[in-house]
This record gives structure tokens, C-alpha cells and sequence, in this order.
């Protein structure tokens, strides 16, 4: 692995351009090791969309192999990565506070009797890298581009590998041989995620992190981002884009809103909001089958209100016949939490959340409303949906991490060799 390494290092003495030396340098500081690592988050999607569980490595599939791959070169990056600082209190709470839910969440599993993969283990080891060696925001942006680029990577390879097999697949009403792209005749974009509700929320992180980024970045992002949503169908993910640009439009400099109070802009976009809300509920009271789900995981929290009753428990009730399928989950992130991890593990994602909302709304006045945007779109996406993980790396899981290192203030750090 020398030789990579060593690649930024030995471009300065190549023949090479200066935007192409400045190039390398930028992609082996060591400061991007977070970056490294998320990059093999969506890849680790798409490989288990492409070979399932097969197993490839002592009995271990793609899917484990490659966040552990990732991680492993994350780490000789983080090794390379020389530079002393802190974070701001909250951001270090937040992040501490990460391993505590974790550690209360996988607890609560293992006595529970359900078996996990190991990359579970990579969730505490990737957060105790970031404690110890403080990134930037400018690097945690580095990190949004990142995991916005590899979403958008796999969803392309995943596409073309669903066309070369001639699958049905779903986009804009076109029609080519072996395969139907009918969004407008009732089907809803998937992509490699499973499930349009999963699909719909991890490319509205994309349509709001388009807005921290300027250019043609922000183009791709934003067209990718709005394309999508409307092709997954997601109730929960037009909330959430919803909910990112109303912070958008309230925070925006732009010359012709600034004339306007901040007070005023959220009136007027409060009460957009409300009326789509009402709109949606008025044409589908049920909210598309989740309000029916609600009381049921109320009654499961009451069963067991300090541990809730388990995922054991919730699959054998489903194998039994005693509730549906559907009931896999809450289709609300609190409820899920309080019925399957009661009281315990509700306070510790929900710490985690107060802080990152309060590291979101500090950043927002400093004119830095992303943050506060990314946060308030996993807050308004977990009212409906159940998405990203807590005992694993995941897509959304990364965003909310993305939000709160681009909304920390910086650290205060004396760089050292890197």
C-alpha cells in the first residue's frame, strides 16, 4: 500500500500539470479517510442488489466484504492523518453519544437472541476515528461530495446491469425491448435499494445537499435529486424535500429574498407546507397504510415500556399471523424505536438527534444553512418512514454524520506532517 500512499507525495516531483498535482494531493491527505470510507456504503447497497447473500469469503457475502475493504484503506488514511485538534463541544457529544446508542441498541439485539454481521462492529470503529483525529468542514464536504457521487454511481451501474438482463425496470414512460419504463402507469423507481420508500428518502439527501455545493455540482445533484424523488412515488421523501427546502429558502442570500424577513419566509412556506400535509391526508387519510401500523406499536412499547418487545418478537408475531407484513416496522421512526427498543433506546436516538439539530440550527446562524436543511430532511422523513440504520452504516445514517461535521465549527487544529 506504500506506493499509493505515496502518490500525492511524489506527484510534487513528477512532470505532471499543476491542477493535476494539486489534484492527487487533495485525494491522498489523509484528512479524507472519512470520505474513503463512505464510498463503499452505497457500493456495499449495490452489491447486494447484484449477488445477494452469496457467499464469497468464509461464508461472508459481498455486501460485508466491501464497508470492510473501505474501512481498511480509511485506515491507513486515518494512520497518515497527523493533526491535533478538538471539535466543539456539541459536535464531540454528538458523536460520543453515536457509540452510547449503539452499544444500548446492539446490547438490547444480542439479548434478544438476533445474530448481526460484523461490519455492526465498523458503526463504533469509523465514530472513535473521528473523536480522535478531528476532520475539517471542508473535508466533511468532501465527504457529502463523496457519498453524493457514489449514490449516483450505483443507481447508474445498477440500471445498466438491470437493462443487460433484461429485467423490467421503472423511469419515465419509455418503452425499450425487455424493458418497461412506465413511472406514469402505477410503477415506482426502486433502483438498488429494494423498496421505493427506502429509494425515495436517500435521493432527497441528494436534491438537499445540492444547495451546499455550487456550479455544475449542484446541477447534477439537484436534477438527480428531483428526478428521482418523483420517480420513487415517496410520500416520505417529498416531506423531506420539502422540510430541506423550506430551511433553503428561509436562509437564502439571495438578492431578491433578502428583502424579505426571515419571519415572513417561514409564515409563507410554513403554510405551503401545512396545506400539502392536509392535501396529502385529505386524499389518503391512512397515509398509504402507516396510520393503521401506529397503534399497534403504541400498544407493543406499553407491553415492555423500559426494553420494548424486540424484532424477535415483532418477526414471530408477523410468522404467526398476528400481524402483516407491513408491520415489519413502525413507518415512524419514534414509535418504531419506542415498540421495539422501549424507553431505553427512544432517549438514546433521541439524544442523538437533539444534538444534531442544535450542532444544525448554530451553523444556520453562521449563515450556514445546509446542515440544517440535511437534518430537518431526516427528521421529516423519519415522521412516515423507518430508513437508514442504527446498528449499521447506511446511507441516510451517513448523511445525518455529513450534516453535523459540515454544521460543527471548526476544530481547532495545529497541522503536523501529513
Amino acid at each position: 500500500m506504500r506506493p499509493l500512499m505515496d502518490l500525492g507525495q511524489s506527484a510534487r516531483n513528477r512532470n505532471l500539470p499543476l491542477n493535476a498535482k494539486f489534484f492527487l494531493q487533495r485525494i491522498f491527505k489523509g484528512e479524507n479517510y472519512l470520505a474513503v470510507f463512505v464510498a463503499g456504503v452505497p457500493l456495499a447497497v449495490l452489491f447486494e442488489d447484484i449477488y445477494g447473500g452469496e457467499a464469497v469469503l468464509k461464508g461472508q457475502p459481498w455486501y460485508v466484504l466491501v464497508p470492510f475493504v473501505f474501512a481498511a484503506i480509511s485506515g491507513i488514511f486515518w494512520l497518515r492523518f497527523n493533526r491535533i485538534g478538538n471539535y466543539s463541544k456539541s459536535t464531540l457529544t454528538f458523536l460520543i453519544a453515536m457509540i452510547f446508542a449503539w452499544s444500548i441498541l446492539i446490547s438490547l439485539e444480542i439479548i434478544d437472541g438476533l445474530a448481526h454481521n460484523y461490519t455492526t462492529y465498523l458503526v463504533p470503529v469509523i465514530l472513535l476515528m473521528l473523536i480522535f483525529k478531528p476532520i475539517s468542514a471542508n473535508a466533511a464536504l468532501r465527504v457529502g461530495n463523496t457519498l453524493a457521487w457514489a449514490t449516483i454511481l450505483v443507481i447508474v451501474i445498477s440500471f445498466v446491469h438491470d437493462l443487460f438482463r433484461g429485467e423490467q425496470l421503472t423511469a419515465l414512460g419509455i418503452r425499450l425491448p425487455g424493458v418497461s419504463l412506465a413511472v406514469f402507469e402505477g410503477a415506482r423507481w426502486v433502483g438498488p435499494f429494494e423498496n421505493p420508500n427506502y429509494a425515495g428518502p436517500i435521493v432527497a439527501f441528494l436534491l438537499i445537499y445540492a444547495f451546499a455545493k455550487t456550479g455544475w455540482q449542484r446541477w447534477i445533484f439537484m436534477v438527480s435529486g428531483v428526478t428521482l424523488v418523483l420517480m420513487s412515488g415517496s410520500r416520505s421523501a417529498f416531506l423531506g424535500s420539502l422540510a430541506g427546502l423550506i430551511i433553503i429558502f428561509i436562509y437564502s442570500r439571495s438578492p431578491s429574498l433578502e428583502r424579505i424577513g426571515r419571519g415572513a419566509k417561514a409564515a409563507i412556506v410554513g403554510a405551503i407546507f401545512i396545506a400539502f400535509s392536509v392535501i396529502g391526508i385529505a386524499v389518503d387519510p391512512t397515509l398509504n397504510g402507516r396510520t393503521p401500523i401506529w397503534p399497534e406499536y403504541w400498544k407493543m412499547w406499553l407491553a415492555d415500556p423500559l426494553t420494548g418487545i424486540g424484532t424477535q418478537e415483532i418477526q414471530s408475531r408477523i410468522s404467526a399471523g398476528k400481524i402483516g407484513p407491513e408491520f415489519v416496522h413502525a413507518h415512524n421512526l419514534f414509535l418504531d424505536l419506542l415498540g421495539r427498543y422501549g424507553i431505553v433506546g427512544f432517549i438514546s436516538i433521541t439524544l442523538i438527534l437533539g444534538l444534531a439539530l442544535a450542532v444544525a440550527i448554530g451553523a444556520a446562524r453562521r449563515s450556514n444553512p445546509s446542515s440544517l436543511a440535511l437534518v430537518l430532511t431526516f427528521l421529516t422523513i423519519g415522521l412516515v418512514e423507518v430508513h437508514g440504520s442504527w446498528l449499521y452504516w447506511s446511507i441516510p445514517t451517513c448523511w445525518l454524520l455529513i450534516a453535523v461535521l459540515v454544521g460543527s465549527r471548526q476544530p481547532k487544529t495545529k497541522p503536523l506532517n501529513n
